[in-house]
């Protein structure tokens, strides 16, 4: 059985390529490399493959993280329409938005998701092993469940961010270092502004860190963002405390 793992690098896949190769023989990884990746996610990728003698396939989007974003926008939790590519319909109607943005889901689904699946395809494995859980913040269909007619298993989906660690511990199985520092999960784009959630604390010290110049970029990008998003607020707060001031009629 040809077994493919999505392998991120992050704490979840890992223990799933752990498990992956306890069970069966023919077994490959599959890593993303979107063009912004943080360099010590992907030395420990090839690193680790290496150590456990897994062949591993590397994908990569037709074009990196860093020029797209520079036409579709910074990838954003919070979009303000005007910020958006609907946005600019109404150009000449409208004051020029701080920063142009587009959605995380969107930013992701074209550099780390359609490239991995067109791999995937190609491969054309027998099962996709993936790091999936059932208490994660974004979760998929289920511990098991068909990818355009390819099984799909989920391995570790009763376990817990602790379960993991603890697997790991007892497995002498080396994490990444960013755990360290409080970061909860894999580390994708090193200048991601999308995807902020409890799990993303302590990226920040990390990053300002270790990648000091990258650092700064992000934050620039970050403060355009809030300060769009801020700005819509302000009509959007203004409009509901008169909608609140005003009696029902």
């Amino acid at each position: 059985m040809r077994v493919l793992v999505q392998l991120s690098g992050g704490k979840d896949s890992v223990v799933t390529l752990f498990k992956a190769r306890q069970l069966h023989e023919d077994v490959t990884a599959l890593y993303n490399d979107m063009g912004d990746a943080y360099p010590h996610v992907t030395k420990y990728v090839v690193d680790l493959c290496n150590k456990w003698k897994v062949p591993l396939i590397i994908s990569k989007p037709a074009r990196s993280v860093l020029d797209t974003v520079k036409e579709d926008g910074y990838p954003s939790d919070m979009l303000t329409i005007w910020a958006s590519d609907q946005g600019g319909y109404f150009k000449g109607l409208k004051d020029e938005p701080l920063v142009k943005l587009q959605s995380g889901i969107s930013c992701c689904t074209k550099h780390l998701y359609f490239p991995m699946l067109q791999a995937t395809l190609n491969f054309k494995p027998d099962v996709v092993w993936r790091g999936s859980k059932v208490t994660d913040d974004h979760v998929t269909n289920g511990p098991e469940f068909d990818m355009f007619d390819i099984p799909t298993f989920c391995p570790i989906w009763e376990m817990t961010d602790e379960n993991v660690f603890e697997f790991a511990a007892e497995n002498g199985i080396r994490l990444l270092h960013h755990y360290d520092f409080g970061v909860g999960h894999g580390l994708d784009c090193i200048r991601c502004t999308a995807w902020l959630n409890k799990t993303d604390h302590g990226r920040v010290a990390f990053t300002a860190q270790l990648h000091p110049e990258e650092f700064k970029d992000l934050k620039a990008r970050y403060e355009l963002i809030a300060s769009e998003l801020e700005r819509q607020a302000i009509h959007q707060y203004s409009f509901l405390n008169e909608l609140r001031s005003v009696e029902d009629v």
